[in-house]
């Protein structure tokens, strides 16, 4: 059963509601984090550090039960009358640390055609260890530096804009028996520029970003892969009342495969499956269409949005249908996909 089953049969086939504490569920969490900032008369400079740690039990996933008829682990559950306390067993647990560090800047009028310069940078060290009773079976690691730095460019006419450049630096790590991906490092740069033309009652929205990704494997046997990716918008928009306003934007975006997507081979606990990444997959390429209607009347803003976008190459976790070691197989592929929908959001101001 799932561990997450809150009804059982009885011995009449009859579903009966059980209640109680669900065995390893436990959790203890303690975090805080610090900051100052600097502020002058064209700009500030402020600084945050957090620190969060967590413990916590992970229901169904004790590894001494046995196994089904279909060579399947059972998952615990809750059945009355029955105590999953069996000698032996080893509750599974996950010991998780993030430190973290944030810096935020701004600088007005720094040179002629720039009203202001920001700037933000953000350092993550993430880490948690899986353990079986008190036992180390998986330690996950993941430290993360990304850099982002935007200029707010003067009016250029009724346009307003602005251009910038983002920088990301990753290094993921699993080390032990349940480990599905050898060391990575991912680095990514990226430029990109947006300008608007304000509905009055016409409006203009252009966007454009260029990124290119380096991925590379601790494994020797795996390819390093490089990516160069170009995406854009533009949109229009008319404000054909106060308080109503309909747009219609088109998009391109381009999305280069993670580390994960290229290099998983192994089981990943986590998602009961045993995961296989294909290091020759490409860039997933999507094609939109949005028309949006949005108001504001009164109290009251809402938006009606309607999509469609078409993608080529989606990069996507397919279910093969394989069994291994009590896992089902699920590889990473790529293949033409078809999104339609709507969003319907609304707020109302109560007081």
């Amino acid at each position: 059963r799932h561990p997450g089953a809150e009804h059982v049969e009885d011995e009449h086939g009859d579903e009966e509601l059980v209640t109680g504490t669900v065995e390893n569920s436990f959790v203890e969490t303690e975090g805080g984090s610090a900051g100052m900032s600097w502020v002058g008369d064209r700009g500030y400079v402020g600084a945050a550090f957090g620190v969060y740690d967590s413990r916590y039990g992970v229901p169904g996933h004790a590894h001494d039960h046995d196994e089904d008829e279909h060579g399947e682990p059972f998952a615990a559950t809750l059945e009355p009358g029955h105590d999953h306390e069996e000698p032996g067993d080893e509750g599974v647990s996950v010991d998780l640390e993030q430190r973290r560090l944030d810096l935020h800047a701004r600088y007005d009028a720094p040179l002629s055609g720039v009203e202001a310069v920001q700037a933000r940078l953000g350092w993550r060290d993430y880490r948690h260890q899986e353990l079986e009773g008190d036992d180390l079976g998986t330690l996950f690691t993941n430290e993360l530096l990304e850099a982002r730095i935007e200029a707010l460019l003067s009016p250029l006419g009724r346009f307003e804009g602005t251009a910038g450049l983002n920088v990301l630096d990753r290094d993921f790590a699993a080390v032990g028996e349940e480990a599905y991906i050898q060391p990575t490092a991912t680095q990514r740069l990226a430029v990109f520029l947006y300008e608007e033309l304000p509905a009055e009652p016409w409006g203009v929205q252009l966007g454009a970003r260029f990124e290119t990704q380096d991925t590379s494997s601790s494994d020797p046997g795996l390819p390093d892969r490089d990516f160069d990716g170009v995406s854009a918008s533009a949109g229009v928009s008319y404000a054909f009342a106060e308080t109503w306003l309909v747009s219609l934007a088109t998009s391109r975006s381009e999305r280069a495969p993670t580390a994960e997507e290229l290099y998983s081979d192994g089981p990943h606990a986590a998602t009961f499956s045993y995961e296989i990444g294909d290091p020759e997959l490409g860039s997933e390429v999507g094609n939109g269409l949005d028309l949006t209607l949005r108001a504001s009347v009164g109290r009251f803003d809402g938006s009606l949005a309607v999509f469609a976008t078409r993608f080529d190459d989606y990069l996507y976790l397919d279910d093969t249908g394989e069994v291994r070691d009590g896992l089902e197989v699920r590889r990473f592929t790529q293949a033409d996909t078809r999104f339609d929908g709507f969003e319907l959001h609304g707020d109302l101001e109560l007081l």
